[in-house]
């Protein structure tokens, strides 16, 4: 008999793939050791398991850009429109219920990156497990 419950896909790895299809530049999980001018950084917070056929992931995405070059909150704007847009859709082998419960964004200055600003956001991408 097959397994009822099916590995999660992954959330980051996803969330990656729908930012990197909107935005020309780096959309990644960790930040390069030379920073590019502009970047996207996507982090795994939580999330849950309502049922075997879906994962949530809880994700915070962090807009950086060299200071007074771009407007963050508008990156973070087109970067929630593209995980909202995904409904409906596969990325990475992983089809798309949305994004939802988003929170934010917020200046969220970096102490210890004096050239770059940052504004981050979080919410929940729901994916399948099939």
């Amino acid at each position: 008999m097959a397994d009822f419950w099916l590995p999660a896909k992954p959330g980051v790895k996803v969330a990656i793939a729908i930012l990197d299809a909107k935005f020309g530049f780096t959309v990644s999980d960790e930040m390069p050791k030379t920073r590019p001018p502009q970047i996207i950084l996507v982090s795994h917070m939580g999330g849950s398991r309502p049922n075997p056929a879906q994962s949530i992931h809880r994700l915070l995405i962090e807009c950086w850009a060299n200071k007074f070059q771009f407007n963050l909150e508008e990156m973070c704007a087109e970067a929630s429109a593209a995980l909202r847009n995904s409904r409906g859709k596969s990325f990475a082998d992983a089809f798309s219920f949305g994004w939802a419960n988003e929170q934010g964004p917020v200046d969220f200055p970096d102490p210890d990156v004096t050239d770059m600003s940052r504004w981050q956001f979080h919410g929940d991408l729901t994916l399948s497990t099939k």
